[in-house]
Order: structure tokens, then C-alpha cells, then sequence
């Protein structure tokens, strides 16, 4: 799910010296990506910068892409303080924590218009569930 979320759809075969002159880590993708100091979460087939104000709302792992790779990814909206699951619902992220939003009016009050991210259930899973928002 990490990588299509994150736009990686397609693949190609190439040699092994071009495959070597890429960065490797031990650990794997996950929904969180970094790019230099900008970090990104995956959702709907392209990444979604993170500021410093919603950057602690994620609590992921972030992965690092090599210059090339960051230049090419598909770029979404800036994300925000929401996600909305395949099952229509919405949370609100708060102290690491996603809160779940039990009404669309409750929505409307706190994103004073923001929209939310759609998120794969895997990427809603891997934030604790908290209180009601």
C-alpha cells in the first residue's frame, strides 16, 4: 500500500550498477517519506507535505528518497490535521493520536474548512485511536 499511495505505480528492469548507485536502508517503506529536511505522508497516489505544525500529528516512520526520487513523485495538497478512511470515516490528528469525528457538523467546526487526506486503512491503522474529537 505505501508505495501506491505514494504515486510509485509502475517499474522498470535496469542493470545492477544503476540499482547500486541508489541509497539503501534497512528499514522499509512505510507511509512517511523524506525528502532533504521536507518530510511527506503517502495518500491517493501522491505524497502531501507536512509543515511544522502538522508534522508531529503523523507518527511515522519516515523513509528517506534519494534526490531523483523526490524530484519525480507525484506532489498532492499539503496535509492537514484530517484523514478520512475507506469507510467514510474521519478523524482529527492530535498528540500522536487520530480522535474520531462522530458528525459532519462536528468535521465543519474543526477544519474551519481544511480538507482531510483519504488514507488507505493500513495508514489509518498504524496512528493509535484516541477519544472522540
Amino acid at each position: 500500500d505505501s508505495a501506491t499511495e505514494a504515486g510509485f505505480t509502475k517499474f522498470s528492469f535496469t542493470s545492477d550498477a544503476r540499482l547500486n548507485a541508489y541509497p539503501t536502508s534497512p528499514d522499509l517503506l512505510s507511509f512517511g517519506l523524506q525528502c532533504g529536511s521536507q518530510r511527506y505522508v503517502s495518500a491517493g497516489g501522491s505524497v502531501h507535505a507536512l509543515s511544522s505544525t502538522t508534522s508531529s500529528l503523523y507518527p511515522l516512520a519516515f523513509a528517506p528518497l534519494d534526490a531523483f526520487t523526490c524530484a519525480i513523485v507525484p506532489k498532492g495538497i499539503d496535509a492537514t490535521a484530517f484523514v478520512r478512511t475507506p469507510d467514510g470515516s474521519i478523524y482529527f490528528l492530535s498528540g500522536g493520536k487520530k480522535h474520531p469525528i462522530t458528525s459532519l457538523e462536528r468535521f465543519v467546526q474543526l477544519s474551519q474548512g481544511q480538507p482531510y487526506l483519504d488514507v488507505v486503512n493500513a495508514f489509518a491503522a498504524a496512528i493509535p485511536t484516541g477519544a472522540p474529537a
